[in-house]
């Protein structure tokens, strides 16, 4: 089976409240790698990546706090990542908050395609979209934003919208223009070459969660594509 390779990422500058930095410690005291190893993979643990505390850094922009701190530690995960790819490992990111996912996603879809020339599918567990921008985000955190990053202001704008719609017609809204909006994210759904699926758990609950899932791996299954599954 494909080695893991562990990261800590104990990033807390991205929310506006403080205690995600613990997540690496937690996950590894309730036996993650341990578990890991159960199912028969081999486990290394890279330890944690250094980031810095908010007492230690300044804002500077109250549209995008700790932006450039948050860019430095991205772009050590995103090293970090694909160096582990290269190594034929698979990275399993532990956050932190969610900006660092500019990071790890970035790595994953250059390394797909530089080896393989093929897009990846990404399948976001979360209970927000975290495309907000620093132009329509009313707090200034950045862990509302890195999926804007990845995608492109313009592009999360059009697939927060669709989505919107979609929701709109699952829970019997089936008015014109959400049913337009609906068929227009099928479609976006089934033609483009990669796959978006923010999936809103809250509303959805675990079953949207579980339909997602299905979603994505189907699609995975028809043709060679790779995934990244990130759970915020």
């Amino acid at each position: 089976m494909k080695p893991v390779h562990i990261i800590g990422v104990p990033l807390d500058l991205g929310g506006g409240r403080r205690g995600v930095d613990m997540g690496p410690s937690a996950l590894r005291i309730a036996g993650i790698g341990e578990r890991l190893a159960a199912l028969g993979h081999s486990v290394v643990d890279k330890g944690d990546l250094p980031t810095p505390i908010p007492e230690t850094q300044e804002q500077r922009d109250e549209r995008k706090k700790y932006i450039r701190d948050i860019a430095k530690v991205c772009q050590k995960v995103y090293q970090t990542s694909l160096a582990s790819l290269d190594d034929g490992a698979m990275p399993i990111v532990l956050g932190g908050d969610h900006s660092l996912a500019a990071g790890s996603v970035a790595a994953v879809a250059d390394w797909a395609r530089k080896t393989r020339n093929l897009p990846i599918g990404l399948l976001w567990l979360d209970a927000h979209g975290d495309m907000n921008t620093p132009a329509t985000s009313l707090s200034g955190n950045v862990h509302g934003m890195p999926l804007a990053a990845l995608l492109g202001p313009w592009k999360a704008v059009l697939v927060s919208g669709l989505t919107f719609a979609y929701l709109h017609v699952l829970y019997g809204n089936p008015s014109p223009e959400n049913l337009v909006g609906g068929f227009i994210l099928a479609w976006v759904y089934l033609k483009s070459e990669s796959i978006l699926l923010p999936v809103l758990m809250h509303s959805l609950g675990n079953l949207g969660a579980l339909a997602s899932q299905v979603a994505v791996w189907y699609w995975l299954a028809a043709g060679d594509r790779t995934a990244a599954i990130l759970n915020g």
